[in-house]
């Protein structure tokens, strides 16, 4: 639930400024910034929300987004997770997800979830009239990195897969 999360995610932004020398804390995850929707803090950047545009998200950044356009899946962040090493069976989910969704009739859709975005070149295959974004690439171009000072990136995911990892590091070098 809502409450978990947040809390959860404060327990672990409270160890990382302990164990590192954290200057600033990027939160990625479409679910944990919804939970944290209205904290501000100067060392936190989290996803923010458009209220014109339609996003897919998981069932509880559903829950936490009322007011807005949100189509959301229950299990597919999951089933993403467990099958990356599988091209094969990941496009047939997702092609189901969209078939089934209807998404390939909308004219805009952000993956409102950071699983989502993995595979954010099958939703463009199969929603080929839809104009497809992803919604950390909102945060990464929002976030000002002064080019003298180092900047070390830790990543804290869900699952330390190999496969995972690389297919993040690969989106985030499209910057």
């Amino acid at each position: 639930n809502k409450q978990f999360v947040k809390n959860r995610i404060l327990e672990i932004i409270e160890f990382l400024r302990k164990e590192y020398k954290v200057k600033k804390i990027l939160i990625a995850c479409n679910t944990a910034s919804s939970c944290l929707y209205g904290i501000k803090e100067k060392d936190i950047e989290f996803l923010t929300f458009n209220k014109e545009y339609t996003y897919l998200t998981t069932q509880l950044t559903k829950e936490n987004l009322k007011g807005y356009k949100v189509i959301s899946s229950k299990n597919l962040a999951k089933l993403i997770e467990k099958n990356i090493n599988k091209p094969k069976k990941l496009d047939k989910i997702i092609k189901q997800t969209i078939n089934d969704l209807e998404l390939h009739k909308l004219s805009n859709l952000i993956l409102g979830c950071t699983h989502y975005e993995l595979v954010a070149d099958i939703f463009k295959k199969y929603c080929s009239n839809t104009k497809i974004r992803l919604n950390s690439f909102n945060l990464i171009k929002r976030v000002k990195v002064d080019k003298s000072d180092e900047v070390k990136l830790t990543l804290i995911l869900s699952d330390n897969n190999k496969k995972y990892r690389s297919k993040i590091f690969e989106l985030l070098n499209k910057f």
